[in-house]
């Protein structure tokens, strides 16, 4: 008789793995399914509660009204679809090119832009020809989405042609700095666009075809609306990353190096990628618009593209759901913050690469978030004012706003011991550690250096004098505006370093006079002859961008690697002559 006892079919972990299989081979089809019958389940949860209130189950009805308060409701789902598409088209480059931009909010708001105005301005009342409105009046939308496919694709393709053949920090930096030009341009010419205001008030959101109005008076309809081409341009990019386009682009992730040596013409599998990603993102930008029925500014914002970073990596980069997961964590913990959990409660070193810079950038906004909560010690968003007794007690001396050159000094001194700190640093073995494990990371942990530590240190000194350079920043105005800890003045300070040269020591001091003294001169000389230079971050973006595209290196390292040339060569011409000579006739 066999005592043994049945061994049972699935251990845990291979049961999860399971799971795992089945969600990574039909979690499309599941997906989909469940948000096909969602708005039915949630109109039946309001009617469950009707229900139960009209037959006197008052303690029954108030349950189910605080579950449906956890609940996303129909309009947050119309939501998370739409970024579920943008974040699926930006995955494109981050998960599968390694591509990190930081200005796809160029591409969203473009997209947003492109059926608004054409809502707003194809009228009888306007300037547009009779033929044009006569077609726009019969097919409404089916004209509008079209025009933005065409034009989205044809604005990722010039962006692209301009950005992608840049790399790293420098490639989401142009991106940036382009998405600015795009944000200011959208607030100068506010005839058009509306300005801060955005687009408001459009009419005729319809599909003319069969007679079907969308919008913000029939959330249901609006959501089969996006759900429907929000699954064809997901399952179009889903077919193409599993063909060997696909597969081509990830081997560019892992090796772009090997990626050429194959064969594969890595400047034009990149443009086309960032063409497509930026397209379907418009796509999502024009769906984003049609529920509300208006184009709001902060669509074309810059902090648009670190929401779409933060939803991609929420689910996780590469991973094809990734981005639907995310979206859905995002505005659903958006959502249940800021109206529900705010019933209850007022408040609600290890990293590489996108992930470093990105849980970097969360914490900026924690800071800066937590700054205008906590509004009675910091001052919220009216900052910390009229602060008195700016005063050296040692010596008698009194700094801040009402003596500019003595303030000067007091800077100076304190600004030169630091930076004369840190060039010792950089100058010792330290600083030589710190180079190598830039150059190659693996390296120099192989050389016995202990990384971690290494980048906790560097890390540590660097905030460490940032935050003496932001007690000195308040002095001369005896302010502390609340604009300090935003987390725009990381990205001011990194084209800050990129505008003088990452690498050499004294690039951020030329970048930050260049940069300041362009903001100065647009901002208050250029702007009395033309009122376009009131919006100075586009011109300094641009001027970004076109340092990036024929001075990478920065000004002062673009010199250094020219003076560096012409030394090598010259030292080549004569140890070459000195051969020359030494031969034997």
């Amino acid at each position: 008789m066999d005592d043994a006892a049945p061994k049972n079919r699935f251990t845990p972990k291979e049961f999860w793995a399971w799971l795992a299989e089945i969600f990574d081979n039909y979690g499309i089809l599941i997906l989909a399914g469940l948000l096909l019958f969602y708005p039915l389940l949630f109109d039946g949860l309001n009617n469950a509660i009707i229900w139960l209130e009209d037959n006197d189950w008052e303690a029954s009805a108030e349950i189910l009204a605080e579950i449906r308060g956890f609940v996303p409701s129909t309009p947050l789902m119309i939501q998370i679809l739409i970024y579920t598409l943008f974040g699926v088209a930006f995955n494109i480059l981050l998960g599968n090119t390694g591509m990190l931009s930081l200005g796809h909010c160029a591409f969203f708001g473009v997209g947003g832009y492109t059926v608004g105005i054409m809502h707003a301005w194809i009228k009888p009342s306007t300037y547009a020809p009779a033929w044009m409105v006569s077609a726009f009046k019969t097919l409404p939308l089916e004209i509008s989405l079209l025009t933005c496919v065409v034009v989205s694709t044809f604005v990722a393709w010039l962006i692209g042609t301009i950005c992608s053949s840049k790399r790293g920090v420098y490639f989401a930096m142009v991106t940036l700095s382009i998405s600015m030009i795009f944000y200011y341009s959208a607030q100068t010419f506010d005839d058009l666009t509306g300005g801060t205001d955005g687009l408001g008030g459009l009419e005729n959101m319809r599909l003319g075809s069969i007679g079907l109005r969308v919008g913000i008076m029939d959330a249901n309809i609006t959501y089969y609306f996006v759900y429907i081409i929000g699954a064809v341009f997901i399952a179009f990019i889903w077919q193409v990353l599993r063909s060997p386009f696909g597969h081509v682009l990830r081997a560019i992730r892992e090796n772009e190096n090997r990626a050429r040596i194959c064969g594969y013409d890595v400047a034009k599998v990149r443009l086309a990628a960032f063409t497509m990603s930026g397209a379907v993102s418009g796509i999502a930008g024009a769906l984003a618009i049609i529920y509300g029925e208006t184009v709001p500014i902060e669509n074309i914002h810059f902090i648009t593209s670190g929401q779409i970073v933060i939803i991609t990596l929420f689910g996780g980069a590469g991973v094809f759901l990734g981005p639907a997961v995310g979206s859905f964590i995002y505005w659903y913990l958006r959502q249940l913050m800021s109206v529900e959990f705010v019933k209850y409660l007022a408040i609600c070193s290890s990293k590489r690469g996108v992930y470093f810079a990105m849980v970097t950038l969360s914490i900026s906004m924690i800071f800066y978030y937590s700054a205008q909560t906590f509004d009675d010690l910091t001052g919220g968003t009216d900052g910390l004012g009229g602060l008195e007794n700016m005063r050296l007690g040692s010596i008698g001396l009194r700094v801040g706003i009402m003596d500019a050159n003595i303030t000067y000094y007091f800077v100076y001194i304190i600004g030169a011991v630091f930076i004369a700190f840190i060039w010792q640093v950089l100058r010792s073995p330290f600083g030589h550690v710190l180079r190598a494990i830039r150059e190659n990371e693996n390296r120099a942990r192989i050389c016995g250096y202990d990384v971690a530590k290494v980048r906790l240190a560097a890390f540590t000194m660097s905030g460490a004098v940032s935050g003496i350079a932001g007690a000195l920043a308040i002095i001369y105005g005896e302010t502390v505006p609340i604009e300090n800890i935003h987390f725009i003045t990381s990205g001011q300070i990194v084209i800050i370093t990129l505008f003088g040269g990452a690498g050499v020591f004294l690039g951020p001091a030329v970048g930050s006079f260049i940069y300041w003294y362009l903001r100065q001169l647009m901002s208050v000389e250029f702007v009395k002859y033309l009122a376009i230079f009131q919006y100075w971050e586009a011109w300094v973006g641009g001027i970004f961008v076109l340092i990036v595209l024929f001075v990478p290196s920065g000004i002062l390292g673009t010199i250094r690697n020219v003076t560096l040339e012409y030394r090598e060569k010259k030292y080549l011409a004569k140890t070459g002559a000195a051969e020359a000579a030494a031969e034997p006739e």
